[in-house]
């Protein structure tokens, strides 16, 4: 009996050691040299390609020269835009809270919460041959005076986004601390407008909740810099264990395998969005 296996992705959880000049290069040759090593070490892997599946970064690494707390985070996202071909994206590991014993690692609750989401991630591989997390469509958010429209893909059973109610509401399947706006910030150099309101909206033409509309307390104008971001901004100093810079925004996947075992996590398992930087 010969058992032959076959690696569709290689699962890469970055160690918090930056700062690391060009990570978006060194990632992508990463996962090049991995696919090579992995279709020869696996005797042409039954004609599969496999992928680097990054599990993006909570805030800590600093990309050198630029004095970007979210350089290697950016540069993950950057990374699979890329080059789709050899890396995907799992999730964002914002999700994280620290285990209040060694303050380093994640609860145990708080790994299964992304390690149910990487597994869904890595089943969509096996079975379709291609994946997408929870990210805005093309990278693109369409501002219109006040008004900036982000359109999302969307995996999961039904196709449609949510806002996690919070830690404070498990019984609405809460998990993430609050944050600010669900974790969109807006700045530029002059204008002094911010955040009036974060809005889910349908699809026009599918009518499912793809999209989301952010409202500015004004337009911006001749303003430069105009950025919105997504869990890239640092909202708290003091966070409970849990990254300063997140995002309530998520999907559904499908029922958690963690919580059936008694785990004290969401019933739900979850695909959260991915940080992002958009030039409005």
């Amino acid at each position: 009996m010969c058992l032959v296996m076959v690696c569709y992705a290689l699962h890469w959880v970055q160690g918090e050691g930056g700062p690391i000049l060009g990570y978006q290069a060194l990632l992508e040759q990463l996962g090049d040299d991995y696919r090579a090593y992995l279709t020869t070490a696996l005797g042409g892997n039954k004609g599969v390609a496999p992928v680097l599946l990054v599990e993006v970064v909570a805030i800590s690494d600093t990309n050198a020269g630029t004095g970007d707390a979210f350089g290697v985070i950016l540069d993950q996202v950057a990374a699979a835009r890329n080059r789709p071909d050899i890396i995907k994206l799992a999730g964002p590991m914002y999700v994280n809270f620290m285990d209040p014993v060694n303050g380093i690692h994640g609860s145990s609750e708080s790994k299964a919460v992304w390690h149910a989401a990487a597994g869904y991630a890595y089943r969509q591989l096996v079975e379709t041959g291609d994946w997408e997390p929870l990210w805005s469509v093309d990278g693109i958010a369409t501002r219109t005076g006040n008004e900036i429209v982000i359109v999302y893909n969307v995996p999961g059973v039904d196709g449609e986004l949510g806002f996690d109610p919070g830690v404070d509401f498990p019984e609405k399947d809460g998990w993430i601390k609050p944050v600010p706006n669900y974790g969109f910030y807006y700045t530029d150099d002059s204008s002094g407008v911010t955040i009036a309101s974060v809005a889910l909206e349908a699809d026009p033409v599918g009518g499912v909740f793809n999209r989301v509309r952010i409202t500015l307390t004004g337009d911006p104008g001749a303003a430069n810099g105009k950025t919105l971001t997504y869990a890239a901004h640092a909202f708290d100093t003091t966070p409970d264990r849990w990254s300063s810079a997140r995002g309530q925004l998520r999907c559904r996947l499908g029922p958690s395998p963690f919580w059936r075992e008694g785990l004290a996590v969401p019933r739900g398992n979850y695909g959260y969005a991915i940080p992002e930087k958009w030039s409005v």
